[in-house]
């Protein structure tokens, strides 16, 4: 599982696929105050990013992957200014 819930946080590790965008979807909407850990992160699929930015949480940890994160706190840190 690439993915691990609690009640605040969701945590994405390793390879996050398509098929994992769902149950992303359904935990972020149901947990309002809930924050994103991206810290061991190495891929994060594209529909998994979109759910991230529409939804406009805060990350605790950015990935230690320098190449997504190059790509991925950009996008993810405008949102939060926005919150």
């Amino acid at each position: 599982m690439t993915i691990i819930y609690s009640e605040t946080e969701a945590s994405l590790s390793d390879d996050v696929c398509v098929q994992e965008v769902d149950a992303l979807m359904e935990w972020l909407l149901s947990h309002p105050e809930g924050r994103i850990n991206l810290k061991l992160c190495r891929h994060l699929h594209l529909a998994a990013l979109q759910s991230l930015m529409c939804v406009k949480r805060p990350v605790t940890e950015w990935p230690d992957d320098p190449g997504l994160r190059y790509w991925v706190e950009p996008a993810l840190s405008k949102q939060e200014d926005h919150v």
